[in-house]
């Protein structure tokens, strides 16, 4: 008779056998599947979980692109504004290339994950079709190309400076934007696409020169208006353009008013001031209003004048915000 006891303990030792053959290959990283590196590209992320592996795999893909595009567009870029004299629009294209190469990844996938026994985590990978991608962003970049070209035969017949220089501001940021998806076909090993019909150094060109060339004239009324006339066309130089003392002789307006009420609260011992302002834009060479600005600012201290300064001086901060985005965005 066959031991019982001795076939149970037999049977007991190949299920053991097989359960850590199961364990050691599951600590394996399973073979890819129809991901070849020749059709996707490929980044590996690490977690304590299966769903940080995941997230981890997609934000080292996108950390790859958003570096080496930054990069690889920067340096394009700054080749164009030290050739063409526009070093004050440096900082405006540095940030923009900075948004547009941070902007997520479409397509991304991941393609496996597995739990390394001997590290104590979990891995992942995440694919992106090259052929896909290539297509999309060269579909874009073919897009652009088309926008910028009608930008620069727009600019080309305005007579307002300002709606020219507004133009070719535009044009520079959808060169930034094509530029950026032309780093991605880049990163992904595909050529250059075929250069546009227009020449994007005339926008970088003229850029600083129709600001230098435009006129601005400031009159704000009120008691304490001179204190935001200074701090603002002290910022408008900064940003390239320059102030006239002749209205006539303007290309665009900013006038309106400052007003400033004494304000009443349960606060013995205290002052309390606001400052109000509202002013309003005109391009002079169209008669169009080019926007309307709108800021309030409150302010507080043991002397009533004291309150008025620091209130004067807080709308100011917002006015100069205000103004100068909506002249040179």
């Amino acid at each position: 008779m066959v031991n019982i006891t001795a076939v149970r303990l037999f049977e007991c030792l190949l299920i053991l056998i097989f359960i850590s053959g199961c364990m050691k290959d599951a600590s394996r990283t399973p073979p890819a599947g129809d991901y070849t590196d020749s059709a996707y590209f490929r980044a590996e992320g690490t977690g304590q979980s299966e769903s940080e592996a995941r997230n981890q795999a997609v934000a080292e893909m996108s950390r790859i692109f958003e570096s080496s595009v930054f990069s690889d567009t920067y340096d394009r870029a700054s080749e164009i504004i030290d050739s063409s004299g526009s070093g004050t629009y440096r900082g405006r294209v540095e940030s923009n290339i900075r948004v547009i190469s941070a902007v997520k990844l479409k397509g991304v996938r991941i393609d496996r994950t597995w739990f390394d026994r001997e590290k104590s985590n979990y891995h992942a990978v995440a694919v992106l079709d090259r052929n896909q991608a290539a297509d999309e962003w060269q579909d874009g970049i073919e897009a652009i190309d088309h926008r910028i070209a009608a930008e620069m035969r727009t600019a080309d017949t305005m007579k307002s400076k300002f709606m020219k220089l507004l133009a070719y501001m535009k044009t520079v940021d959808l060169w930034v934007e094509r530029e950026v998806l032309v780093s991605r076909l880049r990163v992904i090993g595909f050529p250059d696409p075929v250069a546009g019909t227009y020449d994007i150094k005339e926008a970088f060109y003229m850029i600083p020169r129709l600001k230098a060339g435009i006129r601005i004239y400031l009159d704000i009324s009120g008691e304490y208006a001179g204190r935001i006339e200074s701090k603002l066309a002290e910022s408008l130089n900064t940003s390239g353009f320059i102030l006239n003392e002749n209205r006539d002789n303007a290309d665009v307006l900013i006038t309106g008013d400052l007003e400033v009420l004494p304000v009443e609260l349960n606060n013995p011992g205290w002052a309390f001031a606001r400052a109000s302002v509202a002013l309003t834009l005109n391009d002079t060479a169209t008669n169009a209003t080019l926007g309307e600005v709108s800021e309030s600012a409150r302010a507080g201290h043991l002397n009533y004048e004291e309150a008025v300064h620091k209130a004067v001086n807080k709308v100011a901060a917002e006015v100069i915000e205000s103004i100068v985005g909506k002249l040179t965005e």
